[in-house]
């Protein structure tokens, strides 16, 4: 055992590193302290939690830290020496811990406790906690020396520990702050993206509309001379080929300019009770030959009751748009899975493909009105399905693997009570 003057200026060097800001490497260097400078064989360092009004035991020596951070202690007069020492703001030193009326029987017999001392750690305003150490190896009684070493180091800790939780509270301010921040300019992005999306959509309306019109007229000109040329020249005998080819040329200039109309004036939907599930079949209904020659499997998983209150073209739009998309990913075959389920009033829609997926890098794109990459495309599709989505008060989700598929969630909300068990209708 080191001399008084020796310990005394052990403490004074352990004191000076307490600057530190770290509550960790305080606290720990307040124990160091109390056990290898002064002597004591263990300690364990409570500070306050003032929501629960407990005492807890962040660190100890001589104690498994386990068992250690299970000790919690109330912070009331009655419960505890330990907490009688925060409350009256004083040291005691229990010499028979198992006759004290005063002490924690339950923790004095777990921990072999026979006699200790307990000393509050104060800070410039208040008490932080307090330092409990005990001698169970050595059996060594608490010397007036040591005990008035420990009040004198264990004050100046208060201060420590004090900065230290001024410290993290401003780290975890900070930190709050920052997130605030970050949250707060991601909010802006979104605002301004949508800003701009909106604007981009008012531009690309009118000019879809005027597209679509001046596109029309020559095309209604083109069909009537076609049916004229046919019934006044009889082409339709000598070349049905390149008639069936002009006709179907003409079909999808009027299927392009329908849609264009439709993106620039999407009319108001009509809401009224939509089985979900009968939409969806219909629309699958037009695809069984092209899955058919594309090997495409479908798994249909639909749950009973899926009714909504929405505008049921609009939905058979969205729902046509997605599933070839899905089946034009396929091109070589592959699964298509469609599924609904209800869940907290929300109808929830899956539709996965297992085609080649959608590149992280135009992720964020796929739903801007004429960003396609297929050389067919002209990228209407998921950009009208975007806006009945919204215009349902919905929203939807996707989730793509290069290389393994694709899926997209459609949350609708629903009316009334539903059953949310799912049948396999496929």
């Amino acid at each position: 055992m080191r001399d008084f003057g020796e310990r005394l200026s052990a403490l004074y060097e352990i004191s000076k590193s307490l600057q530190s800001l770290q509550l960790e490497e305080v606290l720990r260097l307040v124990l160091d302290g109390v056990t290898s400078v002064i002597g004591f064989d263990r300690a364990r360092l409570y500070l306050i939690d003032e929501e629960e009004r407990s005492l807890r035991c962040r660190m100890a020596i001589g104690l498994e830290p386990e068992r250690a951070r299970k000790i919690v202690l109330p912070l009331r007069r009655e419960s505890s020496i330990v907490a009688r020492a925060v409350l009256d703001q004083k040291p005691y030193v229990v010499k028979d811990a198992l006759s004290d009326p005063r002490v924690n029987y339950d923790l004095v017999r777990r921990l072999g406790i026979k006699s200790f001392v307990a000393v509050p750690m104060i800070g410039r305003k208040r008490v932080v906690g307090v330092v409990s150490a005990d001698n169970l190896h050595s059996e060594r009684e608490i010397a007036e020396e040591d005990f008035k070493l420990l009040v004198t180091f264990v004050n100046q800790a208060g201060v420590a520990i004090e900065n230290a939780e001024m410290y993290e509270e401003l780290k975890e301010l900070n930190r709050t702050l920052e997130k605030r921040i970050n949250d707060a300019m991601k909010e802006l992005e979104e605002n301004q993206r949508q800003l701009m999306q909106s604007e981009k959509l008012a531009a690309l309306g009118q000019i879809a509309a005027g597209m679509a019109h001046e596109l029309r007229n020559p095309l209604t000109s083109i069909k009537i001379l076609l049916y004229s040329l046919i019934e006044e020249f009889n082409i339709n005998e000598k070349r049905p080929e390149d008639v069936e080819v002009i006709k179907g040329e003409i079909g999808k200039m009027e299927e392009l300019i329908r849609r264009f109309l439709d993106f620039a004036r999407p009319s108001s939907p009509v809401l009224e009770k939509v089985n979900v599930n009968e939409v969806i079949e219909g629309v699958i209904s037009l695809f069984g030959y092209q899955m058919k020659e594309n090997d495409i499997v479908l798994r249909m998983n639909l749950s009973p009751k899926a009714e909504i209150m929405a505008d049921k073209d609009h939905l058979r739009q969205l729902f046509l748009n997605l599933i070839l998309n899905a089946i034009q990913a396929m091109p070589q075959g592959g699964e298509l899975r469609i599924k609904t389920r209800i869940s907290d009033g929300v109808l929830i829609t899956t539709i996965r493909d297992t085609g080649g997926g959608i590149p992280k890098s135009i992720m964020d794109r796929i739903f801007e009105p004429f960003f396609t990459t297929k050389e067919e495309g002209i990228g209407l599709g998921l950009s009208i399905v975007d806006r009945i989505v919204k215009e349902h008060n919905g929203r939807i989700e996707v989730e793509s693997i290069p290389g393994e598929g694709t899926e997209f969630k459609v949350y609708l909300q629903i009316g009334g009570e539903a059953d949310g068990q799912d049948i396999d209708s496929g």
